[in-house]
């Protein structure tokens, strides 16, 4: 049978050709997906549908807010209790269930259970993770740079951010690598090349091979 379409969204959803083979809709207030021909695919129930991804599974939401994903024929692909679903980055997205924080691939399998306290955004390939107020970093091959067991990962522009372990301080570079250990008391950030750091009261300037430059 055929439907009429109240409220044309059009988005393009998964089509080959010029014309889109299905339809985002939306009637009294709930969504659904029609196909081109006006044949209705998916029972307005919804919330909200995002747009299907090249794999061909779309994010949803229900009437109790939760986030999930279905594929064209309304399968569930990522069980809709989810509180939310971030925008991916290299193939991830961030997923948050009863404040905890793991992570999905673009085909909306769960690939680091939601374990964490937090999950920063990817930058640069690397996320920071929190787990146990203790800080660890990820990266996008979802190897576990380093163990959420540090104090601090400061922020910085720089190539080098400052990494803290209780009352120590070093250096860790865009990739999580530790390239300057924690054996200081207190660290700057890099500027020009250099930085300043603090060891047993005495206070110097190192360069980025961790060598102290002459007073």
């Amino acid at each position: 049978m055929k439907y009429i379409v109240f409220i044309l969204i059009s988005f393009f959803l998964i089509g080959c050709g010029s014309e889109p083979d299905y339809y985002i809709t939306s009637k009294y207030n709930k969504m659904g997906v029609v196909d081109k021909d006006g044949n209705l695919v998916i029972k307005h129930i919804y919330d909200k549908i995002y747009l299907f991804n090249n794999q061909g599974y779309a994010k949803v939401q229900n009437f109790h807010g939760k986030f999930g994903a279905i594929d064209i024929h309304n399968h569930i692909k990522l069980d809709i209790i989810y509180d939310s679903i971030g925008e991916f980055y290299n193939g991830l997205a961030i997923v948050k269930l009863n404040n905890k924080f793991g992570l999905i691939d673009s085909n909306y399998n769960i690939v680091v259970k939601p374990v964490y306290d937090k999950i920063d955004d990817f930058i640069e390939g690397t996320s920071i993770v929190t787990l146990n107020n203790k800080v660890g970093c990820i990266n996008t091959k979802l190897e576990l740079k380093l163990d959420p067991v540090y104090t601090n990962i400061y922020p910085s522009n720089n190539d080098y951010r400052r990494i803290q372990l209780e009352n120590k301080f070093g250096f860790i570079d865009k990739k999580c690598n530790i390239v300057i250990p924690l054996i200081y008391d207190f660290v700057d950030d890099f500027k020009d090349g250099i930085a300043k750091v603090k060891l047993k009261n005495e206070e110097f300037y190192i360069n980025k091979q961790g060598k102290e430059l002459p007073h």
